[in-house]
């Protein structure tokens, strides 16, 4: 037994005390803090998969619009190329239409002038082939008459019958 200044400790208490304190700490460690730290380092794995999870998820994000982008672009350089391409087309079956619309347009006119002298000649031919049977009732019936409003009714009757 050792004394220390009035304290009395038994070296055979004293050892079973450090054993009992090391079994102690030895089952701790061994029933309580491993399994601890195995869920804990379990715990930081997961978090450390899901931030890399994310970040990978994050880049493929990230490239993917990039990518979206590059599509968008090519595709609105498409469009343009194509409104593009339309608008030529819609020009070029513009002028034709109009093209052949004027042509169109200058023979029916070439047509109609062509029917309309045709059509005079043959009333001229009418007229100047009728007018000595025109100038024979006029002049008969102006000689006959005594009045000048009886006459002008007179030659609109000759016209009139002449049609």
């Amino acid at each position: 037994m050792l004394d220390l200044a009035g304290l009395q400790i038994s070296t055979a208490e004293f050892l079973w005390t450090i054993i009992s304190f090391f079994l102690f700490m030895f089952l701790l460690k061994k029933v309580l803090y491993e399994p601890i730290l195995k869920v804990m380092d379990a715990r930081a794995e997961h978090i450390k998969a899901g931030l890399e999870e994310g970040r990978n998820a994050q880049k493929a994000l990230e490239e993917s619009k990039a990518k979206l982008a590059d599509e968008l672009t090519e595709k609105s350089g498409e469009a343009r190329q194509l409104v593009s391409d339309a608008r030529t087309e819609a020009e070029k079956a513009k002028g034709e239409v109009l093209t052949t619309a004027h042509s169109e347009a200058e023979q029916l006119h070439k047509q109609v002038r062509e029917k309309v002298k045709a059509e005079e000649a043959a009333a001229v031919s009418s007229v100047e082939s009728n007018m000595p049977e025109l100038v024979a009732i006029l002049s008969n019936k102006l000689l006959h008459s005594d009045e000048m409003d009886k006459g002008a009714a007179l030659i609109k009757d000759c016209i009139e019958a002449s049609k």
